[in-house]
């Protein structure tokens, strides 16, 4: 192929190799375009005459319009060729009047290109030619501005094979010459906005139906407990309805029997007066009836006692059924109280196992993860520790020639015997020392880098120690500077890990004071974002234990005065009796509360607070506290009583630090 001289450039009207870069506006206008002299640049590479410049024809034209090799490393890719065909062209090729604007567009991606490779080396600080997706992510909004488009990084990121993975300059190269347009841009944040406005509406949508149910929930069990006090009601009712039929029956029957005694008596005293106007007459006769009428008497008073006792002892059988049924519902609504709490319960733990399954699974792929970077990482820091400790190998090997040469020139300076040889062996003696000294320290600096790649402190000690014991006082040694900052990182960090470990605060308080002292708090902010966390917590407990360790005897007294206390404030006492260890058949009645409550001494509730610990609380005791707070609106307790209201606190705080505990 005929070579194009510069003459032939500027005779077409383009941008000379040796003017300045083509993104000045100037060099690109400077004048119009010469369409004899393009159409002779367009047939020189067009060597068949077919019409048209394939991807590679017009790679190999421009890099050579614009001086770029291959081998400097500043030649246009195909690829960058084939993607500006691709902008500028009707078809998979350049033809003749395609080429000045696929000039142009290659122009334009040098530009953008020079510009990136030079961002992309100040951002690459290891010096390895490859970048995380964090500074990818800002190089991509540095270049393109307010025309930075997030879905086109994103779909960027997605369509390679390892999304985390680090990346290099080859792989965007393409990527960051494609500029989104504003329509793009103003595009996509619309579809942004409108998605958040359908999420935020959505939201809202879901609060509203939880509360609809929440408030339908609310509604069902008040009718139901009304259900219940109204049956409870009208069961009392009957009672008392039974109870009064049975002592009017009774009254009845004492009233009958008081008129029939009567009409006896008088009945008796009529005979009477008869059988003595007839006495004499009809003694016999009389004697005769009154034994007929006294058998009859005595039958009719044996009736009567008999029907009484019938009466009664049906009586008597009706209230012993009405009591047996009433036993039978108590004992079958305390079995379905059961059978309710079993089930609550029962769901409550498949609840917390399914929950346990997902975050052993998260915890496995996230160990996964873990694990595939470490060990890319751990071969990237093999194959430069190997390199290291070639360097050093060599550098102890040269250290060593050089101590040999220096023992040989001291030989031959003890041995010389004019002044000349003194000379010569002295001079050889001193290079030979500055020589060993100089080794030693590259060899000194390369175990500083070995032992700084393998973050372990064994190794970083030693090796620090002999740097600071060799190292020059007017030097500046960025590898020990690094070292000694790694080694105290190290020890703060194992010191804060066991301290969180630990959970005690005293422990934690002192650790973190010594990593922010030390100045590896960025080198540690998710361990001391954990315990932080954990301070907060542990000085939230403390501060709930330390208001209950200031009630005073007569605050406690008050709450253990109730008689019939609410609802509410017996059930904190039993959850905080629970807590205690404290069997739940102990708790059931409020005498027994009180009880527990006016004991003194060790057994007394504040000193039995004091001691109570979360790691020393089990899952069964957590589970019957959880269930005794169920339902229970703690600011609620605080307005009936401020005493049992801190109880509360303490009690929930509690049971959550118990259930971290559990997870850990």
């Amino acid at each position: 192929m005929a070579t194009v001289s510069q003459h032939d450039w500027e005779s077409a009207g383009l941008v000379c190799p040796d003017l300045p870069p083509p993104s000045a506006s100037s060099s690109r206008e400077a004048r119009k375009p010469n369409h004899a002299a393009l159409k002779s640049l367009f047939n020189q590479y067009d060597e068949q005459l077919e019409g048209y410049l394939t991807a590679s024809q017009l790679q190999e034209l421009f890099n050579t319009l614009r001086d770029l090799d291959d081998i400097t490393g500043t030649a246009l890719s195909v690829e960058q060729a084939k993607a500006t065909i691709d902008v500028c062209c009707a078809a998979d090729t350049c033809e003749f009047r395609e080429m000045i604007a696929c000039l142009r567009e290659l122009d334009r991606r040098l530009d953008i290109l020079r510009n990136v490779r030079w961002e992309f080396d100040m951002l690459d600080l290891e010096r390895r030619g490859l970048l995380t997706v964090e500074q990818t992510h800002f190089l991509f909004q540095a270049t393109h501005n307010e025309r930075f488009s997030e879905q086109q990084f994103t779909n960027f990121i997605h369509s390679r094979p390892r999304l985390n993975s680090a990346i290099s300059f080859e792989e965007i190269e393409l990527e960051i010459c494609k500029i989104p347009t504003i329509q793009q841009v103003l595009f996509e944040a619309a579809e942004a906005k409108r998605k958040e406005a359908a999420r935020v509406e959505k939201a809202k949508l879901q609060a509203t139906h939880r509360q609809a149910e929440e408030e339908r929930r609310q509604m069902s069990l008040r009718i139901a407990a009304l259900a219940r006090l109204e049956n409870d009601r009208r069961d009392q009712e009957a009672r008392k309805t039974a109870r009064l039929v049975a002592l009017k029956k009774d009254e009845e029957d004492r009233v009958t029997q008081e008129v029939r005694e009567k009409e006896l008596k008088s009945r008796f005293r009529k005979r009477k007066m008869t059988i003595d106007l007839h006495r004499e007459q009809r003694q016999a006769a009389t004697q005769a009836r009154e034994r007929r009428s006294q058998l009859q008497s005595e039958i009719r008073a044996q009736t009567l006692r008999e029907e009484e006792e019938k009466e009664l002892a049906k009586l008597q059988a009706e209230e012993k059924a009405k009591e047996e049924a009433e036993q039978q519902r108590m004992a079958k609504k305390a079995l379905e109280e059961e059978e309710e709490r079993r089930r609550l319960a029962e769901a409550q733990q498949q609840a917390e196992k399914e929950a346990q399954a997902r975050a052993e699974e998260e915890r496995k792929r996230k160990q996964e993860e873990e694990r595939q970077l470490a060990e890319q990482q751990a071969r990237e820091d093999e194959l430069a520790r190997q390199k290291v400790d070639e360097e050093v190998q060599n550098a102890a090997q040269r250290e060593a020639e050089a101590l040999a040469e220096a023992k040989a020139a001291a030989a031959a300076l003890a041995g010389a015997k004019d002044e000349q040889s003194k000379a010569e062996a002295l001079q050889r003696q001193k290079q030979a020392k500055k020589k060993a000294r100089l080794e030693r320290e590259k060899r000194v600096r390369g175990n500083l880098k070995v032992a700084t790649k393998s973050r372990k402190i064994e190794q970083l000690e030693p090796a620090v120690n002999e740097a600071i014991a060799i190292k020059p006082e007017k030097e500046d040694w960025p590898e020990l500077s690094e070292a000694q900052k790694l080694l105290q990182q190290l020890k703060a960090a194992i010191e804060l890990k066991g301290a969180i470990t630990g959970r005690k605060l005293e422990m934690l308080q002192a650790a973190v004071g010594k990593v922010r002292k030390s100045g590896c708090e960025e080198g540690l902010h998710k361990e001391m974002l954990e315990a932080k966390a954990l301070i907060s917590k542990l000085e939230k407990l403390a501060r709930q234990k330390k208001e209950i360790m200031d009630m005073k005897a007569g605050v406690i007294s008050e709450l253990r005065s109730y008689s019939k206390p609410p609802v509410a404030v017996h059930k904190v006492l039993i959850a905080t009796f629970l807590l205690l260890g404290v069997k739940e058949k102990d708790t059931k009645t409020w005498s027994s509360i009180q009880a527990l409550m006016g004991k003194t001494g060790k057994e007394s509730l504040k000193r039995r607070v004091s001691e109570c610990e979360p790691h020393l609380i089990t899952v069964d005791t957590v589970q019957r506290v959880r269930h005794q707070l169920q339902g229970l609106d703690v600011l609620g307790v605080s307005d009936i009583s401020a005493t049992a209201g801190t109880f509360a606190f303490w009690v929930e705080t509690m049971v959550e630090e118990a259930e971290t505990h559990f997870k850990r």
